[in-house]
């Protein structure tokens, strides 16, 4: 029996409870997350390409063409504060509403989380996939 109490001791039980605020964050940590990755700034940076691209072809044929480079070129200088800016504005302003939301729609959500694993899982701050899989998730 002492083997049983043993074993047991060395189970770890970690619940917690999602709010909101929660989902509020985990969506601003994913923007920032790819705004900073190797595909998401070539996204941006390929966005910026066609936006002067597209501003060029409309503004050359209206203008003279003096007139035009420094047009095209100040819309190149402010094309990329547009391009970061509005997505930055719509997560930081609208997320909490669209995570309120999210969280309101799954019940899932409302429910504890309950992480069950050996203790040595726990201490190192990683839960690992094979701990995961093995039902370490309820």
């Amino acid at each position: 029996m002492s083997e049983l109490k043993h074993d047991d001791e060395k189970q770890t039980n970690i619940f917690f409870q999602l709010e909101p605020q929660d989902l509020m964050h985990a969506l601003r940590l994913h923007f920032r997350q790819h705004l900073r990755s190797r595909p998401g700034f070539i996204r941006l940076a390929i966005t910026w390409v066609l936006a002067v691209v597209a501003y060029g072809i409309l503004v050359a044929g209206l203008v003279d063409p003096n007139d035009a480079f420094v047009s095209i070129l100040s819309f190149a200088i402010l094309a990329p504060v547009a391009i970061t800016g509005i997505p930055f504005l719509i997560v930081y302003t609208f997320g909490g509403r669209t995570a309120r939301r999210t969280f309101r729609e799954q019940k899932r959500y409302r429910n504890p989380f309950i992480f069950r694993g050996p203790r040595a899982v726990f201490i190192s701050g990683v839960i690992s996939a094979k701990h995961a899989c093995n039902g370490a998730i309820s």
